[in-house]
């Protein structure tokens, strides 16, 4: 008789399965219904999650979450995430139309952020990734050169 695994060790898990491209657990683990949200402009399903898998890993095989200080309430697992990584395979981002970017050897390094991953009978059904300046794909499209720098908010100077 198996043991349940306690939802932070699915979390570990899944991340773990995300970094070397494990399709299979992500798909075994992840809820039908599953969410991403503030990883990108706008929230992305499970089937374009799956399908982002890939390309991200392509792009960035060593890619990291370098995660600490998990923490669970109820099913709400938090952790701390500064992912990490060098761009050494091509870039394909259908959906944000970035085709054949060639790889720039640059290392990396996004902000701290928060991932909030709610867990739902022992499986993944949605990741919240806190919004930081720098972060995100958006923050990784950015230090490779794929995106310019675009700012949050237009502040006016006083006069």
């Amino acid at each position: 008789m198996a043991s349940k695994v306690s939802s932070i060790d699915l979390v570990k898990g899944w991340m773990s399965a995300y970094e070397s491209g494990n399709l299979d657990y992500i798909r075994e683990h992840t809820t039908e219904d599953f969410t991403v949200s503030g990883a990108a402009p706008q929230p992305i399903s499970r089937n374009d999650f799956i399908e982002l898998l890939p390309h991200l890993i392509r792009a960035l095989p060593d890619w990291r979450f370098n995660a600490s200080n998990y923490k669970q309430v109820s099913d709400r697992i938090t952790c701390s995430v500064r992912v990490s990584g060098i761009h050494s395979g091509v870039l394909d981002l259908p959906m944000m139309n970035i085709h054949g970017y060639q790889p720039t050897g640059k290392r990396v390094r996004l902000p701290l952020e928060q991932n909030t991953y709610v867990v739902r009978d022992g499986k993944v059904a949605r990741l919240e990734v806190e919004k930081v300046e720098g972060g995100g794909i958006p923050g990784l499209l950015t230090q490779i050169g794929a995106m310019e720098t675009q700012p949050e908010k237009t502040r006016s100077k006083p006069k």
